[in-house]
C-alpha cells in the first residue's frame, strides 16, 4: 500500500483502523445492512456502508448490490462520488426506482492525503478532530429511489487523531417511543472522547442502542468508525478480525 504523501505539514505515515459492529433486527436472521472494505488502487482503504429498505432478503440483496458494485469500481481507481453514481444508477435500472439503500462511503486516501466522505444516507456522519465535532447532515437522497442522484462529498486532511462515525437508521431510531429521545451529537463526542480505539468506539455506541431497543433490536443497526492514529515508522503489519455468530 502506497505510503501517505505529505500535505499542510501532516506527519507522514498513520495508520488507519476500521471497525464494525452490527445486528439484525430482532427475530430476524438476515440484516439489511451491509458493511465491508476495500483497498484502493494508489494506496488507501474504503469503509462501504449500505443500508437496505423492505423486506431483510430484498433489504440484503440490494445493500449487497450496490457495496459490492462500488467495491469493484473504487478498486479499479474509479473516484468515490462516481462509484456512488455508478452504483446508483444500476440499482435504479434492475429496480426500476422501486428500491432505496442509504449509502455512505469513507475513504482513507493515501494518493491524496485525504479523508473523503461520500453520503447518501437521510443519518449524519460524524467526524471528531481533536476536541471538534464535525456533522455532515445536510439533505442526501438515498440510493435507487429517483433516476437523479447526487452524493455530498466532504473532503478533509488525512491527520492523526481523526474518528469518522457512521450508522444505520436503526442507531438513530433505537428505543422508539417508548424512551426519551436522545442527541446522537453528544453520545458520539462523548464516547469518542472516552474510547480512542476504533473498536472500542463501536462497540460502545451499538451497546448503548442496544440497550435502548432493551436487547431487543427494533431494526437492523451498524456502526462503522474509522480512525487515524500516528503509526510507527517501521510498522508494516496489517491484521483483520472478523467475529460472526451463526
Amino acid at each position: 500500500m502506497r505510503r501517505p504523501r505529505q500535505r499542510d505539514g501532516q506527519g507522514a505515515r498513520v495508520r488507519i483502523d476500521i471497525d464494525v459492529a452490527k445486528v439484525p433486527k430482532h427475530g430476524a436472521d438476515i440484516s439489511g445492512d451491509t458493511v465491508d472494505v476495500s483497498e484502493r488502487r494508489d494506496g488507501g482503504l474504503s469503509l462501504i456502508m449500505a443500508d437496505g429498505m423492505g423486506s431483510h432478503a430484498e433489504a440484503k440483496f440490494t445493500s449487497s448490490f450496490v457495496v459490492t458494485k462500488a467495491m469493484s469500481l473504487i478498486a479499479e481507481g474509479t473516484r468515490d462520488g462516481a462509484a456512488a453514481r455508478a452504483a446508483h444508477d444500476a440499482l435504479f435500472s434492475i429496480r426500476d426506482g422501486k428500491a432505496s439503500v442509504g449509502f455512505v462511503i469513507v475513504s482513507a486516501d493515501f494518493a491524496d492525503s485525504s479523508l473523503v466522505i461520500t453520503r447518501n444516507s437521510t443519518c449524519p456522519v460524524f467526524v471528531k478532530k481533536g476536541e471538534e465535532l464535525l456533522v455532515f447532515q445536510e439533505a442526501a437522497t438515498p440510493l435507487g429511489s429517483q433516476k437523479m442522484v447526487k452524493p455530498n462529498i466532504y473532503v478533509l486532511d488525512l491527520v492523526p487523531e481523526t474518528i469518522v462515525v457512521t450508522f444505520t437508521d436503526g442507531f438513530m431510531t433505537s428505543g422508539g417511543k417508548s424512551v426519551p429521545g436522545w442527541d446522537t451529537r453528544d453520545i458520539v463526542m462523548q464516547v469518542s472522547k472516552d474510547l480512542q480505539r476504533s473498536d472500542n468506539v463501536a462497540m460502545s455506541l451499538l451497546d448503548k442502542a442496544l440497550e435502548r431497543d432493551k436487547g431487543r433490536p427494533a431494526d437492523d443497526i451498524s456502526v462503522a468508525v474509522m480512525s487515524v492514529n500516528p503509526a510507527e515508522e517501521a510498522q508494516k503489519i496489517r491484521r483483520m478480525k472478523v467475529s460472526m455468530p451463526v
